[in-house]
């Protein structure tokens, strides 16, 4: 049960265990971990609750986690979300960041993606996502030229050398 001024941390992942250490891991730190296992359950929940941050794993029977993260997106613009993936191929981190994720942590570096949660849930007045994408992308891939760092700016719509790209609707 949450408080007040609890935050709340959507977790999308299909597997118990995962949810349970999720839970364990955040609820340390006074954090409301919501578990869904299917992203069906996940768009039911975010039309009709608010969340802090959305944690999402890569697998599910219903559909992919780049689809939902694009679909979290059209419903919210601002929130942080969150990948915490075992796909750790740089076109993963790609699609990712491409769909609108605001982070990406590699499974199971459990103190990263929980420091990463805190980080970006703990000051709502200085959340990454109030900064622009490119900040955004800096802060997960800070040495430049990089070819990571490269990728994710084109995901974001930038050009490498920083020029915003035109999006198509």
């Amino acid at each position: 049960m949450s408080t007040p001024n609890q935050m709340i941390v959507l977790y999308v992942d299909q597997n118990p265990d995962n949810c349970e250490m999720m839970s364990a891991l955040l609820g340390m730190h006074d954090v409301n971990v919501v578990c869904v296992h299917r992203i069906a359950e996940a768009l039911d929940f975010a039309a009709s609750a608010v969340a802090d941050l959305y944690l999402i794993a890569s697998r599910f029977e219903d559909g992919s986690a780049p689809d939902l993260c694009r679909k979290l997106r059209h419903l919210d613009a601002k929130t942080p979300i969150v990948f915490y993936s075992g796909d750790a191929y740089q076109s993963d981190r790609y699609a990712a960041f491409a769909a609108g994720a605001t982070a990406f942590v590699t499974k199971p570096n459990v103190e990263t993606i929980g420091q990463t949660v805190l980080d970006l849930i703990n000051d709502r007045g200085a959340r990454l996502f109030g900064q622009t994408e490119r900040e955004n992308l800096a802060a997960y891939f800070p040495a430049s030229p990089n070819p990571q760092f490269e990728c994710a700016i084109m995901a974001a719509g930038e050009d490498s050398s920083g020029i915003r790209a035109a999006k198509h609707a």
